[in-house]
């Protein structure tokens, strides 16, 4: 059987058993769910300060934080702290707080030639 064959009967059992792709999508979403879920109580029992951090404190069951990171679309670990509103640790345990801007006024001068 040729790749093109075995491609065919692929599109055909998918398209003949349309429900059964539905189910395996709505099971799929429910596990990444509690995997999300499962991290969050881990992240915030662990109060990492950073994802090797997390990847060497987490209890083994558990997924790595890259795992959830891919279910959220991002490769990075502040973006997906971002996305799920998670508090980010520093060494102290500590949430850090929001870095505050400092704008320096600069005035108008005239200079004379």
């Amino acid at each position: 059987m040729t790749r093109k064959q075995a491609l065919e009967l692929a599109i055909q059992a998918l398209a003949g058993n349309e429900e059964a792709v539905q189910v395996q999508h709505i099971i799929i979403d429910e596990l990444h769910v509690q995997a999300m879920q499962e991290f969050i109580r881990e992240y915030l029992r662990i109060q990492p300060i950073s994802a090797e951090d997390y990847n060497v404190r987490r209890t083994r069951p558990s997924r790595g934080w890259f795992a959830i990171a891919r279910y959220n679309y991002t490769r990075r670990w502040r973006i997906l702290l971002e996305k799920l509103n998670l508090p980010i640790y520093n060494n102290r345990g500590m949430p850090n707080s929001v870095p505050q801007l400092k704008v320096r006024g600069i005035s108008d001068y005239i200079f004379e030639e």
